[in-house]
């Protein structure tokens, strides 16, 4: 697992490591899920994990009580997959739009960065069913089906805290109490030529765009960063690599992202300063975050 996160935290992809380790794909194979079970055990109290039925009783509000504002963004990503074996479920992965088999995976990120919600679809039960269909389902689709609607309808969200969306998660607005969703984009010369019933509409909803769209972006940085620094989800795995592991994956590096990000905070205002140096690990940790903020910027 030590040499797995190592060449993972230098960018390399699951092809190139079992070429510059020299080590068959199935040995690499083994060493991927231990480092992905170890880390899921030891970091999974940093983040929320939609699980199973008693662990959903136990999880409570999202973050309440841990933001730092009100303000939350919930978007989707498609992680690439291999097409699977059985031509019946290929049509469950195969995402249209982005043309190529996929997994989604659902984030809900503050206004720091912090992933504070995270699930993924596209696994598959007994039986080769597939519990949660993948890449097949649109946006909207996705929240319909995911434990954070379930949590919007129940009240385990605090009542304060807004959740931002983009236009794909479907029309709506603040009187359909699921999201504060942006609307379609208006422009300001169809807006012009058609000036009808709707005109007044039409402005306060591109006003309203121009008012969240700022904070929601935050969402896009921070699936571009994951994407960036961690090579593996940006390009297809090998054929064998199971799909459910490679989602468990994606959730582990959401943590490591959380616990450099926190690092890097915690280094740069002088928090762990009084107590003596930070530790080695930190420090490099630290270092990597900020070097990779002004790579970006």
């Amino acid at each position: 697992p030590a040499t797995f996160l190592l060449h993972v935290a230098h960018g390399d992809t699951f092809l190139r490591m079992s070429f510059n380790l020299g080590i068959s794909p199935d040995i690499l194979s083994a060493d991927y899920s231990e480092f992905v079970a170890f880390l899921h055990e030891h970091l999974s109290y940093e983040i929320q994990w939609p699980a199973t039925e008693e662990r959903r009783s136990l999880r409570g509000s999202l973050g309440k009580g841990e933001l730092y504002n009100s303000i939350l963004v919930v978007d989707a990503t498609n992680l690439p997959v291999c097409a699977p074996r059985d031509p019946a479920l290929q049509g469950d992965f195969y995402n249209p739009h982005k043309k190529f088999h996929s997994i989604k995976a659902q984030l809900v990120v503050d206004w720091l960065g912090m992933v504070r919600h995270l699930e993924y679809h596209g696994r598959i039960g007994e039986y080769g069913l597939p519990l949660q269909r993948g890449g097949a389902m649109n946006d909207a689709q996705l929240f319909r089906n995911s434990q954070l609607h379930s949590l919007r309808w129940t009240g385990l969200l605090a009542q304060d805290e807004q959740l931002l969306a983009d236009a794909g998660y479907g029309e709506g607005g603040e009187g359909r109490g699921e999201l504060a969703l942006i609307v379609r984009p208006v422009t300001v010369r169809w807006i012009r030529r058609v000036r009808d019933k709707d005109y007044d509409r039409h402005l306060a909803e591109r006003e309203r765009n121009c008012r969240i769209a700022k904070p929601r972006v935050v969402v896009e940085g921070v699936i571009g960063e994951l994407k960036c620094r961690w090579k593996l989800f940006a390009s297809r795995p090998p054929p064998r690599t199971d799909r459910g592991e490679h989602g468990r994956a994606f959730e582990v590096v959401c943590l490591l992202n959380n616990r450099i990000h926190r690092i890097t905070q915690r280094y740069l205002r002088g928090y762990d300063w009084a107590n003596g140096a930070l530790s080695a690990w930190e420090l490099q940790a630290a270092a990597f975050a900020a070097s990779s903020g002004k790579e970006a910027e």
